[in-house]
């Protein structure tokens, strides 16, 4: 798998930066976030990851994840808070990458304006962008194996137009079928086309006023998507001329 590729050591991981990860569902935010925190050793503060750990220890939390209510800013902040904090002074002190927190206007707002933010700063934002209709491609050509012990993805979808080269990662032994175990295919209930509009335009609604916000504090850098995985080398290269000192 492509997560084994030989990964070298950036120069980034000898000091600690907050980075902001942004994209929209499906444009592969979640990998790019996984091979940055091996590349440059840094922690990913995801915030669905934050709101699963406060569930097992406050009842109030459970509640509102369990009902789909989204949680409020205070007590996300304050999860937020208590993260930053205890990776700086844990023995094991390094960047962090933010996936998720602020996702909002007024979340970036308020963590900027905060104590807390002028603590630990945002050195860098990076969107990772694709134009529309290859998300919706993407989305809509997502297969997962039905095996619950398994769980593996495929993507049907076969990406190649002008510059934009993906190809499909369909199974390779038997059409429908995992390759890993055999099970059926499954298109997850919530990959329909109306559900993927929805997402997306909930998507762009909170994002775009992100990106101006953090496009003025000249922290941003946008990211054509051309060939997902394989971009990324030149994307380390770009966050390393933004921070690394000239």
């Amino acid at each position: 798998s492509f997560m084994s590729t030989s990964i070298t050591t950036s120069k980034l991981s000898q000091s600690c930066y907050n980075i902001l990860l942004l994209g929209a569902p499906g444009v592969g935010k979640g990998t790019y976030g996984k091979l940055l925190s091996k590349t440059i050793n840094a922690k990913i503060m995801e915030s669905g990851g934050l709101c699963r750990a406060a569930m097992a220890t406050d009842a109030h939390i459970r509640d509102i994840v369990t009902n789909g209510t989204l949680l409020e800013d205070d007590k996300i902040f304050s999860m937020v808070e208590k993260y930053l904090h205890s990776n700086h002074c844990s023995e094991d002190k390094r960047s962090v990458l933010f996936d998720g927190f602020p996702r909002n206007i007024q979340q970036a707002q308020f963590f900027h304006a905060s104590p807390l933010g002028k603590e630990y700063p945002l050195n860098l934002a990076i969107h990772f962008d694709l134009p529309r209709n290859i998300l919706t491609r993407k989305a809509l050509g997502r297969r997962v194996c039905s095996n619950r012990r398994c769980e593996a993805i495929y993507n049907l979808a076969d990406i190649n137009e002008g510059d934009m080269i993906m190809p499909s990662m369909r199974p390779t032994k038997k059409s429908g079928f995992c390759d890993e175990c055999d099970a059926p295919l499954l298109q997850r209930g919530d990959d329909t086309e109306k559900a993927v509009q929805q997402r997306l335009d909930l998507f762009y609604a909170l994002n775009d006023p992100l990106l101006d916000f953090y496009d003025k504090q000249n922290i941003l850098i946008k990211y054509q998507i051309k060939k997902g995985v394989e971009d990324f080398p030149d994307i380390l290269s770009k966050i390393e001329s933004a921070l690394l000192p000239k």
